[in-house]
């Protein structure tokens, strides 16, 4: 019996798990120098979010509670942000340049656990970054203090 309870337990935590290593939307870049090259031209601040799409419990968490609510969305748009949506997929294979160029970024910036997102201004000057899982609302009111804290005064 306790078998059969641990094979249902796996399937469902198998169906609740995303085989997926693509940006959350079309707004997202996977690219980091590309996104970049779109903040210096645009003169717009990154999100870099650092995530394990389908292996990491904290960074399905942080997708369900903060990254795919509107208020985060609006939040975004609000502050204008280049996204940058840098994954670390176990499952699902990213092509070797992707995964090298992702292992390298993470390294550079010391990203050592899931989610992270930082913050970096127009010219790629890292500004602030938040670790962890936190709720919708502490997680907006720390990205909100980041960009406050960079902004000319």
């Amino acid at each position: 019996m306790k078998t059969i309870g641990f094979i249902l337990l796996l399937t469902a935590s198998a169906a609740f798990c995303r085989l997926r290593a693509e940006a959350p939307d079309p707004d997202w870049h996977t690219d980091f120098a590309a996104a970049r090259k779109t903040a210096a031209r645009e003169k717009r601040r990154m999100y870099v979010l650092f995530v394990g799409s389908d292996h990491c419990p904290y960074s399905m968490r942080f997708e369900k509670d903060v990254l795919t609510r509107p208020k985060f969305a609006k939040f975004i748009r609000t502050n204008n942000l280049v996204l940058v949506y840098i994954d670390f997929p176990r499952r699902k294979k990213l092509p070797p340049e992707e995964q090298k160029a992702n292992q390298a970024l993470a390294a550079r910036w010391g990203v050592e656990i899931f989610p992270t997102g930082l913050v970096f201004d127009e010219n790629g000057k890292r500004l602030g970054s938040i670790a962890g899982v936190t709720s919708l609302d502490n997680y907006i009111d720390k990205l909100d203090t980041i960009l406050k804290k960079a902004s000319p005064k």
